[in-house]
């Protein structure tokens, strides 16, 4: 699963959250301060006059109130941007970790390796973020990328460079390239995520937002920052939850050859529960709360993941339980939907 990037833009977003909050407490203190009830909100004049000196008059405070909104606009832009291109390098990085051979790589990905590789090539004397890049090194996996070498090398920063902002056309062409067409339709799709929050015209509005003011357009339409929250905030992060399961579903099928299949499958109970008999499992391990368990549907390319969240053999819970090829009838309940029309596969953490 791709936890590094998510785990980051979370704690980001969390940040901001907290920093929008109290700028609505601070701006409806002031707005109380003023309004006709004054007296009763304040003790004496000394705390008015110790409040209000850090605005100095109504101009400033509305001032300070542009300053936050433009700086909520940028930071919050900055994230998706980031986590955007976070996600696409840890994505492929977990296919070159995946896959033994580049022709097992999706065809997309394979055309144009070599193009990016050139453009990629051309930017890392204009860009800091490349410094760490040579023409040799890009040359060196472009090489064994080719020759199909052993293990294979791509140039996994070609990918992440883009000079348009990311709206929802743009990022969908931006994980094109990794050969993954019409991403915002799965994350649209996605039932990990409140579909209500997920309003892709936001996207481009708040790219729209943030060139405003990256290039001093005034515009009359300020948000009050605690609609910004609710407006964009809520769903630019539904928006990356919902992206990063979509991405880390899409690596599934490279898994399933490093998984062990949960063949001997009995039933399925409330379709969270997977009763089975281990005794034939081709594994000599344990198997523990908190790995994890792969679907794939029978006949279909439809896959889904979650984790163990607790196991059971006669009707005790247990936290794990070893397969040593005796017969074993136990319970696996897992974090997500499970059906009996779908085929199972354990990777142990």
């Amino acid at each position: 699963m791709l936890t590094s990037s998510l785990k980051q833009f979370q704690k980001n977003i969390d940040d901001l959250r907290n920093f929008i909050n109290a700028g609505v407490i601070q701006e409806q203190k002031y707005a109380d301060y003023l309004g006709e009830d004054c007296p009763s909100k304040v003790s004496n004049s000394k705390n008015l006059d110790s409040f209000l000196a850090n605005y100095e008059d109504t101009n400033n405070f509305n001032f300070r109130k542009i300053v936050n909104y433009n700086a909520i606009v940028v930071m919050l832009y900055g994230y998706l941007e980031r986590y955007v291109e976070s996600v696409a390098k840890e994505y492929l990085e977990g296919l070159v970790r995946l896959t033994d051979s580049y022709n097992e790589l999706p065809e997309k990905i394979k055309e144009n390796h070599f193009s990016k590789s050139i453009e990629l090539s051309q930017n890392i004397k204009r860009y800091d973020k490349y410094s760490n890049i040579t023409e040799k090194i890009i040359i060196k996996r472009l090489y064994s990328f080719y020759l199909e070498e052993p293990k294979y090398q791509l140039n996994i920063e070609a990918y992440t460079h883009h000079t348009a902002n990311f709206k929802s056309d743009t990022i969908n062409q931006f994980f094109q390239n990794l050969g993954i067409e019409n991403v915002n339709n799965d994350v649209m799709q996605n039932k990990s995520i409140s579909q209500s929050n997920l309003k892709l015209s936001r996207l481009d509005d708040l790219a729209v937002r943030r060139n405003e003011i990256a290039h001093g357009v005034e515009t009359s339409e300020i948000l009050e920052i605690k609609y910004f929250k609710e407006y964009y905030l809520e769903f630019v992060e539904s928006y990356i939850i919902a992206l990063n399961c979509v991405l880390s579903d899409k690596l599934i099928p490279y898994e399933l050859k490093n998984g062990v299949v949960l063949k001997e499958k009995i039933k399925i109970i409330d379709n969270s529960i997977l009763c089975l008999d281990i005794e034939n499992m081709d594994i000599d391990s344990i198997i523990k709360t908190r790995d994890r368990v792969l679907s794939k549907t029978i006949n279909k390319d439809q896959y889904r993941q979650g984790r163990i969240i607790s196991i059971q053999e006669n009707n005790e819970t247990i936290q794990e339980v070893k397969v040593d090829g005796k017969s074993k009838k136990i319970g696996i309940k897992v974090d997500f939907k499970i059906k009996d029309n779908q085929e199972f596969y354990l990777i142990q953490t």
